[in-house]
């Protein structure tokens, strides 16, 4: 399927790589029940204007926006449960 899209996955990350200046990715190998308090210490630190995070399921992103919200970090959700006019709303409502 990928061949469809393009030549090779590096193609894409070429293209990523020339597109979106600055962008940093973290990875931290943790215990699942540390997660939270870790993503609120980092996000706390850390100097950004965006940030995306990517999880396994939809209770996980639910849950994981409410504890955004609620440690006053602006969050908004899109998975795969919306429509993509959901998804689209959200996403306008991320970027005002």
């Amino acid at each position: 399927m990928q061949s469809l899209y393009s030549r090779t996955s590096t193609d894409i990350l070429s293209k990523l790589s020339i597109l979106i200046k600055g962008l940093r990715q973290y990875y931290i190998k943790l215990h699942e029940d540390e997660k939270n308090q870790k993503l609120i210490d980092l996000l706390g630190k850390l100097e950004f204007n965006q940030a995306v995070i990517f999880v396994k399921s939809v209770s996980r992103c639910n849950a994981l926006c409410q504890l955004l919200i609620k440690e006053n970090f602006p969050a908004i959700e899109i998975h795969q449960e919306m429509t993509q006019e959901q998804r689209y709303v959200h996403f306008q409502i991320s970027i005002k």
